[in-house]
């Protein structure tokens, strides 16, 4: 039987970089799932991996907050205080 599946890799940095790159603080699965065309768990995967690499914080259930470096910043790249988010 023929096998009609097919793997595919993300590069996490890259998406992390566009996504600081769009000035968006917060991003949810959803808007994950449509910028590389993939589905929602999938979506959700990558952005746990995010998460793991300290590029991400989960904000909620399907919403992820953007970080640089473990730090929490806006989307004109400047760091605010954690506290006042979290």
């Amino acid at each position: 039987m023929a096998d009609y599946t097919v793997r595919v890799k993300i590069n996490v940095r890259k998406l992390y970089e566009d996504l600081v790159a769009s000035g968006r603080m917060f991003v949810s699965v959803e808007e994950v799932a449509d910028r590389v065309y993939t589905n929602t768990l999938s979506a959700g995967k990558i952005l746990s991996q995010l998460e793991k690499l300290g590029f991400a914080r989960k904000w909620s259930r399907n919403v992820y907050i953007i970080t640089q470096a473990g730090i929490l910043i806006k989307g004109d790249g400047v760091p605010v205080n954690r506290d006042h988010y979290v």
